[in-house]
């Protein structure tokens, strides 16, 4: 990001952080596969330290927030089926394992989206907090 910005412009990233959801979701996954060979954990970049490794010797600035963002889902169900069918980690962990691990990794995914749930109606509204970074270019 660093090498195509120009001079003087600006980089925004929203990355996720170890507290919340998460680092819940991270931590359920990271115990069905282990994290690839060579890359860096996921939530690295949703620590001071992590985003100053990564754009600090090329920026003349940073600024880091948490916020929250909340997702929206029809149930805990629909939440744990979005996640086991399209996003990456999660189906990593999933397609690697017996059928019994499979049932397991989804009873979990649903206790950490039942623990995040705010909403009280039978939908699912899952609070997760990120760090919003703008960086200015050297």
């Amino acid at each position: 990001m660093v090498r195509v910005c120009r001079p003087g412009g600006k980089i925004g990233l929203a990355t996720p952080i170890a507290d919340g959801w998460s680092g819940d979701f991270f931590a359920t996954i990271a115990n069905y596969t282990p994290p690839l060979p060579g890359l860096n954990p996921t939530l690295r970049w949703g620590t001071d330290a992590g985003i100053e490794q990564l754009l600090g010797s090329g920026t003349r600035s940073i600024e880091n927030e948490q916020r929250t963002a909340l997702q929206y889902y029809r149930s805990v169900d629909h939440a744990v089926e979005v996640f086991h069918t399209y996003f990456g980690p999660a189906v990593r962990a999933s397609s690697g394992s017996r059928e019994q691990d499979r049932e397991k990794l989804g009873k979990d995914l649903h206790a950490v989206f039942t623990r995040h749930n705010r909403a009280t109606d039978g939908t699912a509204v899952i609070e997760n907090r990120y760090l919003l970074t703008v960086a200015t270019r050297a």
